[in-house]
């Protein structure tokens, strides 16, 4: 009821009461956006007002319905026309606000409640009389005509793809898609069925697909495109609060929660990849499954294994191209025999030019051939072969080294070596193949040794030069690792060339030899280290879990050594901050993560790899480094209707490792999460009991996922399975389609079993149906006029209800429910009931057909007493009210009995009220 002062209720009691109206008129701004914020008071302007009639429940459940009211106005001097200059200059009629209000005169004074508001929808006059019929509509008009789908999330301008006129599919970056505005290739609009066709729309596990059917979009051509995105778990609440905030002429009264009695048997299934993909994922990926369901997904370890990877971490002297899937220490320039030199890095290394130069003195006169990581070449007589690469380090002391064997050296010569720049005269050495059994080593015009050897076999050879400064240093050559000679530079020969070089001089009989590599360092006379750094973020849940002393570590990690694995060391350091971290500590493939404790809880791991090189055919590196990972679900939201969080079941394969999993609460704490437990080995959550002893209510879960591997079948979480009971049910995909406003609100009211509509002053609500425990008045001689109708309630009987949501149908009736006989059906036969589909998605975990048939089958398995009664004029009672029904002999055909108002009329020219009853809960 309408808030009225005391003497308005003792006028109303009163034997003689003096009604009142007023009529007001709001003009619409011009550019339509709303109202002005005054009204104008027309009421002596009004000739004629026709009945006032609103209904909560009409034919159909759980629709509102509020009639249409004419109004008759004096228009004599024409104001009320659109060109009127005294009262619409500036303004538009169409649709300008019309307000009622009513009430008592009360000690000489109105006292007066808006009971309607609307808009103007059309004004029609004859030429019998200077008036003018003004249709007005109440202001859910508005919603009616509005379409929902503006509640939307829109995407404006987004980069699909770049075309390279071959690929014909490009995919939006965000889901569930309701529908694509427009696509543009290369800034132009392209048409629908005609270019391009749209497929996985309204999919909430998917993004859509755009497909070219005809013409694919040409090289460097932008595929962008505007579409709509549909909002995803949402609370119904939520939902209707978002569509009226996109009708902002219709202000909002109330939306009230939306809680479900029985309680919903919810049970969550992850099993997609779109379902994996809204996890927070830390060092884990979603890969795809062997089909059916189709898109079925799983979690694993994402491990180190591609250049990509490898470069989100710090690398200092690195070469994360040369190892395939793998890191290692960056040599100024190397070569490794897999291809022709010439060709080597690009193929490799994926450079777009490579620096190394293979050159003959005549074009043919050396036949190379790769094959197995070894470059074999058969010079003949008479020539000049050099391969080379200019690249210089930053130091002037340098290594040269090779691993090559020499079969024929018949009055031939092979040499390989650096010149130091910068000299005066330039300083450089080299080793010279020119016998079968020894080497020498030549700088400053003279050969140094021999140094015997079996030249026809491979061997390391490495010549490290010292340089004191650009004109003095010392040489050392080693063969397999041994020093064999040392000496000062001297001065560089006419051929030898910076960085490293080879050069092969033949007789008359030819000259061969074959390589395995060619390394050159140019930045000491110490073999290369390289450092990869990553820093990883697993999240205040790591703290979490530590700090509920959960875990003590994260579990080992795993990596594929090549080479020398004692050239490869591995260290980690933690922080809590990200800024200060602890001593760093080495550790061992196969090895844990950290000893924690929950004194020093950790967010932050710093996992360190260095990589020292070696004169080894085989390059030192680390491949296919598996780091333990975290997997976060997507908030699971049970709402403040919660009743308990039952069982997390998960399908999951171990691997060569453990998964590890926990929940906690979303709480208020410096992370937002709290009460972490583990869950039982028979699945059980216990995070909701942690919580009831703290006086809390766990509302929200997360489920953390902590995996690690000592090998490199990574561990997999491939289904995962949540069971909980909640009076709150989500929206999981809010498909508007094509409906308006209203249409969606009337949707969501049915769901809920809620009564929409408009109070007196135009304001929207979304409401339970129960009513005050306390009736406002008493309805009996004093004020009822007449009872016009009653009856029993027999035909609003319905005692079988069909419930049908996605792909949950059930049919609830008295066998189902256990009820007693004699059962509703036994007394008032079977009377069915559907009630379900429309368009929007719910959770498909939720098995809200069972929900909605027991919520109706209870609410409406027994008749309720209906009522129609004319009263005297009560301008203040308002729908949903609860009264109490009273009637004394000799008019007394109703028992008494508590009532709830489902309908009023006011007469506004007879001043009576008339009210439909049915009989309160």
């Amino acid at each position: 009821m309408k808030t009225v002062s005391d003497a308005y209720k003792d006028a109303q009691n009163s034997s003689l009461i003096y009604p009142v109206r007023k009529v007001e008129l709001y003009r619409r701004l011009a550019d339509g956006s709303g109202w002005e914020s005054a009204p104008t008071d027309v009421t002596t302007e009004v000739v004629r007002l026709d009945r006032l009639s609103w209904k909560l429940d009409t034919d159909a459940l759980n629709e509102f319905k509020a009639s249409n009211i004419r109004i008759e106005v004096e228009n004599t001097d024409r104001r009320w026309d659109d060109d009127s200059i005294e009262r619409f200059a500036g303004y538009l009629r169409f649709r300008s606000k019309i307000r009622i209000s009513l009430g008592l005169k009360v000690d000489g004074a109105e006292e007066i409640s808006p009971v309607f508001t609307g808009v103007i929808e059309d004004a029609v006059e004859s030429s019998d009389k200077p008036t003018l019929q003004l249709d007005v509509e109440s202001l859910d008009a508005l919603l009616r005509t509005r379409t929902a789908e503006s509640a939307a999330i829109p995407v404006t301008d987004e980069l699909l793809g770049i075309g390279d006129g071959v690929i014909s599919e490009f995919t939006t970056s965000r889901f569930p898609v309701g529908a694509i505005k427009e696509v543009r290739v290369g800034g132009v609009p392209v048409r629908l069925g005609l270019r391009y066709n749209a497929s996985g729309l309204n999919d909430p596990s998917r993004p859509a697909k755009v497909s070219f059917v005809s013409i694919q979009p040409g090289p460097g051509e932008e595929v962008r495109a505007d579409y709509l995105v549909w909002k995803k778990d949402q609370r119904i609440e939520q939902v209707a609060s978002d569509l009226m905030a996109i009708v902002p002429q219709v202000p909002v009264a109330l939306i009230e929660p939306v809680v479900f009695d029985p309680p919903a048997q919810r049970q969550i299934l992850h099993s997609l990849q779109g379902d994996f993909e809204a996890y927070d994922l830390r060092l884990a990926k979603v890969v795809e499954e062997d089909s059916p369901p189709e898109d079925d997904g799983k979690i694993i370890i994402d491990p180190f294994d591609s250049r990509t990877e490898w470069e989100t971490g710090t690398l200092s002297r690195i070469n994360s191209r040369r190892v395939a899937g793998g890191i290692a220490p960056q040599w100024t320039s190397q070569y490794e025999g897999d291809f022709l030199p010439g060709d080597e890095e690009v193929q490799v290394e994926g450079v777009a030019f490579g620096s190394w130069q293979d050159l003959q003195s005549t074009p043919g006169i050396a036949t190379r051939t790769a094959s197995n990581g070894i470059l074999s070449v058969s010079q003949a007589g008479l020539s000049d072969y050099f391969i080379k690469n200019g690249l210089e380090g930053t130091s002037l002391s340098r290594m040269v080294l090779a691993r090559i064997r020499v079969t024929n050296v018949t009055a031939s010569r092979v040499e390989i070596g650096t010149r130091v720049p910068g000299g005066s005269p330039e300083r450089g050495a080299s080793i010279w193949f020119e016998s079968l059994s020894a080497v020498r080593v030549r700088t400053g015009g003279t050969e140094f040794g021999p140094f015997n050897v079996d030249v026809t076999q491979f061997h390391n050879y490495r010549l490290v030069l010292t340089m004191a400064n650009a004109n003095s240093g010392t040489w050392v050559l080693f063969i397999d690792g041994t020093q064999v000679g040392t000496g000062a530079v001297g001065q560089a020969d006419l051929f030898m060339f910076p960085g490293i070089f080879l050069h092969s001089i033949a007789g008359s009989s030819g000259c061969a030899f074959a390589i395995d590599y060619l390394r050159f360092y140019g930045e000491g006379t110490t073999f290369p280290v390289g450092t990869w750094t990553l820093v990883i973020d697993y999240s205040g849940h790591l703290a979490g879990l530590v700090q509920a002393s959960l875990i003590n570590t994260l579990g080992p990690f795993f990596a594929v050594p090549q080479g020398n694995a004692a050239g490869s060391q591995f260290s980690f350091s933690w922080s809590a901050d990200g800024t200060t971290y602890g001593t760093e500590q080495a550790v061992t493939i196969g090895a844990n993560i950290g000893t924690f404790v929950p004194a020093n809880a950790p967010r932050y791991v710093k996992f360190k790899i260095q990589i020292t090189a070696d004169d080894n055919p085989t390059l030192v590196a680390v491949r296919n480094l598996f780091l333990p990972a975290l997997a976060v679900s997507n908030i699971i939201d049970a709402g403040s209707g919660v009743v308990s969080w039952e069982t997390w079941k998960a399908t999951r394969d171990t691997g060569n490792g453990s998964i590890k999993r926990f929940t906690a609460a979303v709480a208020a704490t410096p992370s937002g999460f709290g009460y972490y437990r583990a869950v039982t080995p028979s699945d059980y959550i216990e995070s909701d009991d942690a919580a009831q002893l703290d006086n809390a209510a766990a509302e929200r879960l997360a489920l953390i996922t902590l995996m690690a591997t000592s090998g490199l079948n990574s561990p997999a979480l491939r289904e995962t399975v949540i069971d909980f009971t909640t009076r709150t049910v989500l929206v999981s995909m809010v498909n508007l389609g094509t409906r308006t406003v209203w249409d969606v609100l009337t949707e969501l009211a049915k769901i809920a079993d809620f009564e929409i509509g408009l109070d007196g002053e135009g304001k929207f609500f979304f409401r339970n149906k129960s009513p005050g425990a306390t009736p406002v008045l008493t309805l009996d001689g004093s004020n009822l006029e007449k009872v016009q109708s009653c009856s029993p309630g027999w035909d609003r009987v319905y005692n079988s209800i069909r419930s049908t949501f996605g792909s949950y149908v059930r049919e609830i009736d008295p066998s189902t429910e256990g009820e007693p006989s004699p059962t509703s059906i036994d007394r008032f036969g079977a009377r069915s009931l559907s009630v379900g589909g429309g368009s929007l998605v719910f959770q498909t975990d939720v098995d809200l057909a069972t929900v909605m048939a027991r919520r109706y089958f209870s609410r409406y398995k027994e008749p309720k007493r209906r009522a129609t009664v004319v009263a005297r004029f009560m301008p203040e009672l308002e729908l949903g009210d609860r009264v109490a029904v009273t009637l004394q002999i000799p008019r007394q055909i109703l028992e008494p009995f508590e009532a709830r108002i489902l309908g009023v009329a006011h007469d506004l020219m007879n001043m009576r009220t008339e009210l439909d009853l049915i009989a309160a809960d």
